[in-house]
């Protein structure tokens, strides 16, 4: 076996040379000791000069910081404000309560736990649920037929109608 030894090219040793010449010519620290922090800056005071209407300006803020603040003492105070005495009634209603509500109008107690047995299992159509209890009379009939998809179009709008 020969082995070659390497040969390195004239201007890569050069490279090589300067970079390292560079690299031990200073240390880090002199190189920070050289870099000069600017003095800090002395804020002066300055003129003021207020015009008519900048005063004028002063005059409304100050008149809107008292009337803030007297509203503030006003409604600590006073609490039951007109605001406070005040509130939105509304009855609105879930779409189950609405259900139910429909199931309680039954008079038949097995189908109203026919159709509320169907709400719960997610079969939220009221009418649809009623017309096929009264058809079918068995409660996995019905939920095998709106499982399946067996109704068709006819069907479904007699119910409807």
């Amino acid at each position: 076996m020969c082995v070659q030894p390497d040969v390195v090219a004239p201007e890569a040793e050069m490279e090589a040379l300067a970079l390292n010449e560079v690299m031990e010519a200073e240390p880090v620290s002199e190189l920070v000791d050289r870099t000069k922090v600017p003095a800090p800056v002395e804020m002066m005071e300055q003129d003021v000069c207020i015009d008519a209407a900048d005063k004028e300006v002063a005059q409304s803020d100050l008149n809107l910081q008292e009337e803030r603040m007297s509203t503030e003492a006003a409604s600590e105070s006073q609490p039951s404000s007109a605001l406070m005495n005040s509130f939105i009634s509304i009855d609105a209603k879930t779409p189950k309560q609405l259900y139910y509500e429909q199931v309680q109008a039954e008079s038949d107690a097995t189908l109203q736990e026919a159709l509320k047995n169907l709400y719960e299992s997610g079969f939220t159509d009221f009418r649809v649920n009623k017309a096929l209890m009264l058809k079918l009379k068995d409660i996995n009939a019905v939920a095998n037929q709106l499982l399946t998809g067996a109704l068709n179009e006819s069907q479904f709008n007699a119910i409807l109608e």
